[in-house]
């Protein structure tokens, strides 16, 4: 059955009472614990029943500031490809509705923009929606599609402004929680008050996840704070492996939050990575269930993350879905899972039959060599030089900031770095794995004068 808008508001405003009446009778319980006491029913006006429900989830009046554009965050971190730049607002529109906002100049003079929809997860709608905002009252009209809402402000100048927005008509609160901030009771009444709308937010430090709202549901004896500290905990690896230490302002993380988000099946795709991560509804299971998403269950959301750090100048095309897993191990190992996937992939003994190919046949770009094997080859560095290989290595990449050139280009200047950075002449590591370069290659790394490794690098394995 169809409620009427009237019927709608009646229905929460009962749910809301219900909350109301039951912490009330808690409290007079609490004073009269000993004694039988005579109690009234407790009856909320209208008023009463709108100020509990707006002291729940996101606050109508929010402040933002003004920051890069993705493709300025994309080159200054020397980065693949975009990602999101939007900000989160725990809001959500329906189509064709009215909408009323309120913006207040803060500081500077660019304002932001209010966007309707979320990347992947409306496969109806060609693009999302962007209302341009001018100081004081703006009305507009949501498109057919509507969705969740995000505020992008953005500038290719050096930011320096600032505005309060009141989401006013118009604008429904989602289930929003924040880390750290909305508690379990507050979580649980939002799922119940709050259902009228398609979707929920979860807000951490690094990231942000828009997901339906029957899965929250679905998922709701969960712990949340965990599954949010999870989150960060692989953001934070894996900005880690990327020497997003903050040392200078070139190596500051990103200026915005993940986005990660759900797709109908229907739409077709497993999980990928792009403006936002997104994840088929058969699997988010893996971000909504901590255990989960810390556990071998969570490799493809590391995964995912894992593409938005890879670097542009040492990815050539053939190992994209090689490196990205220099991270998603990253994040393994901050939740102390041993021994690697590549062992419990069974990808050593592989290894050891490729690396026993005849030169001819050892081609590292060709189909001789699998994912799983060319992942081999990045997890040896690690096993030889440890993270810092790999810090320095993003590093020195985003200080150079290269053009990243040609397939060719990208591999000679991985194995250069490689040579400079572990301090060791990696020829006979890079032959007996078969990257096909040029002989000039070789010729600039024997240029280099360093002495070759004491061990055989090919050798290595993870600790059983």
């Amino acid at each position: 059955m169809t409620l009427t808008k009237k019927e709608h508001t009646m229905k929460t405003y009962a749910k809301q009472m219900r909350y109301a009446m039951f912490w009330g009778i808690v409290s007079m319980l609490a004073v009269s614990c000993s004694r039988e006491t005579e109690t009234e029913d407790v009856t909320l006006t209208s008023e009463e029943s709108i100020y509990l429900a707006e002291e729940l989830g996101a606050k109508r009046k929010q402040v933002f500031e003004e920051g890069p554009t993705q493709g300025q965050v994309k080159e200054r971190l020397a980065q693949r490809g975009n990602h999101n730049d939007m900000l989160p607002t725990g809001f959500h529109v329906a189509p064709f509705d009215t909408l009323k906002v309120k913006v207040t100049q803060l500081t500077g003079n660019r304002l932001p923009q209010v966007v309707v929809g979320t990347p992947f997860r409306d496969n109806v709608r060609p693009l999302r929606t962007y209302y341009s905002l001018e100081e004081g009252n703006n009305i507009f009209v949501a498109d057919e599609y509507g969705g969740t809402v995000y505020v992008r402000y953005v500038t290719t100048e050096a930011p320096d402004s600032s505005a309060e927005i009141k989401f006013q008509d118009g604008f429904k609160k989602v289930p929003y929680y924040v880390k750290g901030a909305t508690t379990k009771s507050e979580w649980l009444q939002m799922l119940d008050i709050f259902d009228d709308v398609r979707d929920v937010m979860f807000v951490t430090d690094h990231a942000m996840l828009t997901v339906g709202l029957e899965d929250a549901i679905a998922h709701k004896d969960e712990d949340q704070d965990l599954m949010c500290e999870y989150l960060d905990r692989i953001m934070e690896a894996e900005g880690a492996i990327s020497g997003l230490d903050g040392s200078s302002p070139v190596h500051e993380n990103r200026e915005y939050k993940f986005l990660l988000t759900v797709r109908a099946p229907e739409a077709g795709g497993y999980m990928a990575a792009s403006i936002a991560l997104y994840f088929t509804r058969g699997v988010i299971d893996r971000l909504l269930m901590p255990e989960k998403l810390g556990g071998m269950n969570g490799w493809g959301p590391w995964h995912e993350a894992g593409h938005v750090h890879q670097q542009a100048a040492w990815t050539w095309s053939e190992v994209g879905e090689a490196t990205v897993n220099i991270y998603s191990l990253a994040a393994e190992r901050a939740f102390g899972l041993s021994p690697s996937r590549v062992s419990t992939n069974g990808e050593w003994p592989v290894v050891e039959t490729y690396l026993a190919l005849p030169d001819a046949d050892r081609n590292f770009n060709s189909s001789a060599a699998s994912h799983g094997i060319r992942m081999a080859m990045f997890h040896q560095l690690w096993l030889a030089y440890g993270d810092d290989f790999y810090i320095r290595l993003h590093k020195e990449t985003r200080e150079e900031n290269p053009d990243p050139g040609t397939n060719s280009d990208r591999m000679r200047y991985f194995m250069l770095k490689s040579c400079t950075i572990s301090g060791y002449d990696l020829t006979d590591f890079f032959r007996k794995w078969g990257l096909p370069v040029a002989r000039s290659v070789y010729d600039e790394i024997a240029a280099l004068n360093l002495p070759a490794p004491e061990e055989d690098l090919t050798l290595l394995r993870d600790e059983e």
